[in-house]
């Protein structure tokens, strides 16, 4: 067998990086920068998704506190109802009475009415 030379060893190692290894690696390179342009648009995806999730967020905890101010405004409206009912219950029970002792005293007055009349008419016949 024939010792190789340096040089030879070179040229053949240097032939087979151009024509084998080189044209591999150029094409891993160029599948490798194409993975990373979608990883940046899935990462820009993903910050535009964060973004409106953040904006959704502060959103739900305004309608939250919207939410809690309207019931606790109720609340008061409720309460405010049922001093209302109560005022009305009572006053409904005064105008009950009222008409009851106004009944009473048309009765009397008739009572009285004809009283009179019947002391005119023993007056008249005397």
């Amino acid at each position: 067998m024939t010792e190789i030379s340096r040089k030879e060893m070179f040229d053949v190692l240097n032939d087979f990086y151009s024509k084998i290894l080189e044209p591999r690696f150029d094409r891993m390179e160029k599948r490798l920068d194409g993975h990373d342009q979608k990883f940046d648009d899935l990462t820009r995806h993903l910050d535009q998704i964060y973004s409106r999730f953040e904006r959704l967020e502060m959103e739900y905890h305004a309608i939250n506190g919207a939410i809690d101010r309207l019931d606790e405004h109720i609340g008061k409206i409720e309460i405010q109802l049922k001093e209302m009912a109560t005022g009305f219950n009572r006053e409904v029970s005064t105008k009950e009475l009222l008409e009851k002792e106004v009944a009473l005293l048309k009765e009397r007055i008739s009572n009285l009415q004809n009283r009179v009349e019947t002391i005119e008419r023993e007056l008249r016949t005397r």
